[in-house]
């Protein structure tokens, strides 16, 4: 399961000028390295965020309150978060979900790099010629990949 919710917003603590930033998680997977074949991401859930929020209710803040040094505090704070948040959200292995597409072929993509180039021409330009070459260039584009699609289904069912 990808993202399903992400809420970030300001607070300010009221401690410092350093305002802090309030993150809601909800059940999702964090991607952290992609291997050929294997995916490492932490798994989130419900109950593993709720038992994150309780470690962190627990944990003894005093390294990072009596610390007079603000890049120690940080530093503590930042430790403690990561500790925790490893400890609360396992990393699992996953298959590669993303399988390559048989018909995206070097010319297909190509086509969109350069598809991409005559958008950004397109997009600062009012010449009448540039928009319909433009035009005429994505209709041409769409068709190619459509029977790409096509050729590439009709070899994989035989």
């Amino acid at each position: 399961m990808l993202v399903k919710k992400v809420i970030t917003y300001p607070h300010n603590n009221g401690l410092s000028d350093h305002d802090a930033q309030i993150v809601i998680l909800d059940s999702f997977m964090i991607k952290l390295h992609k291997n050929i074949s294997k995916i490492r991401v932490h798994s989130i859930n419900k109950q593993m965020l709720n038992n994150f929020l309780l470690m962190l209710q627990e944990e003894n803040w005093d390294s990072v309150y009596n610390t007079n040094n603000i890049n120690e505090m940080f530093n503590n704070f930042q430790n403690t978060l990561i500790r925790n948040f490893d400890n609360s959200f396992p990393i699992i292995t996953t298959g590669n979900r993303r399988k390559h597409a048989k018909w995206i072929t070097n010319g297909i993509k190509i086509s969109c790099n350069r598809k991409r180039e005559l958008y950004l021409l397109r997009r600062n330009s009012n010449n009448p010629q540039v928009i319909n070459f433009y035009n005429k260039y994505c209709s041409i584009l769409k068709k190619v990949i459509i029977e790409a699609k096509k050729n590439a289904y009709k070899k994989s069912d035989t």
